[in-house]
């Protein structure tokens, strides 16, 4: 798989390069490095760098790629660098498209009430990127990382399940496969449903979580098929509480998702379950 990984040399680029040597699969990953030496109107944050001289901010960008390139060369991963000028999101785009990259990897900033923000660049990918992409806000704890992967039966789980298990090391991930099912239950508060956590009667609960243990089942298959130590997990409620507790129960190092494939405008929109599962997980893989 060809990756472009992102680095201006910050703290969280490189946690997304420590994830990238931790978990890619090293036969099968070529990874391109890419540092932007930005062009236009600053952020206000970044004033004191744009000021820099242009030979100062092209050694900052040069460095961060030497450093990037040596630390998953050390991993035994195929990498190469690239330094570009323009605007980071658009230039960053145009990086993946000629060197056909499949997945752009990104890091991601500070957290704020439990929610981890994401910034202007990763923001911009995030809408606007046609390719899978992987936000990382924390690198893994180890060499060996627990992955979820968020299933629901659809094309765009299905493509996200095959993106992961093409970028993915099987002998260095253990992977669950998660399925939420959907049981409506009343509430008092507009919109007067909610999703359920528990059924009425067992006989209600197993009827639920039939087509959902289908789901989570055959995508793991599909795991186990390319190398992968597999589980499954079904339980009712909502989609995004289950994942997000998940992960967090089980200290994964990643989150899998996958995203409906809907045009720039439409994925500019806030709320869908990728959306929230990128400002929540410590890392995010969105399936496209």
């Amino acid at each position: 798989m060809r990756v472009l990984y992102a680095t201006d040399g910050g703290a969280a680029a490189s946690d997304a390069g420590r994830l990238v040597g931790s978990l890619a699969d090293r036969g099968r990953t070529e990874v391109v490095v890419a540092s932007i030496i930005a062009t236009g109107m600053p952020e206000l944050r970044h004033l004191s760098a744009a000021l820099q001289s242009d030979d100062a901010r092209r050694k900052v960008a040069d460095d961060a790629v030497d450093r990037a390139v040596t630390a998953l060369r050390a991993q035994q991963l195929t990498a190469d660098g690239v330094v570009r000028e323009g605007r980071p999101t658009a230039t960053l785009l145009e990086v993946a498209e000629e060197h056909e990259a499949e997945l752009i990897v990104a890091g991601s900033g500070v957290t704020w009430f439990g929610a981890r923000l994401l910034g202007s660049v990763s923001t911009g990918l995030l809408h606007a990127a046609p390719t899978s992409l992987l936000i990382v806000h924390a690198a893994p704890a180890g060499e060996h990382g627990r992955v979820v992967v968020g299933v629901d039966g659809s094309d765009h789980a299905v493509r996200a399940l095959d993106v992961a298990s093409r970028f993915l090391d099987p002998d260095r991930c253990t992977m669950t496969v998660l399925c939420a099912a959907k049981l409506l239950a009343p509430t008092l508060m507009p919109p007067y449903t909610g999703y359920a956590t528990s059924a009425p009667s067992p006989e209600v609960e197993a009827e639920a979580l039939a087509p959902a243990r289908r789901h989570a089942e055959q995508a793991a298959e599909v795991l186990r098929g390319r190398g992968f130590t597999a589980d499954v997990a079904v339980m009712l409620g909502h989609p995004v509480k289950r994942l997000l507790t998940e992960v967090d129960q089980a200290g994964a190092a990643l989150a899998v998702v996958g995203s409906r494939g809907l045009d720039a405008l439409e994925r500019s929109a806030l709320g869908s379950v990728s959306d929230q599962v990128v400002r929540y997980a410590p890392a995010t893989l969105v399936g496209r």
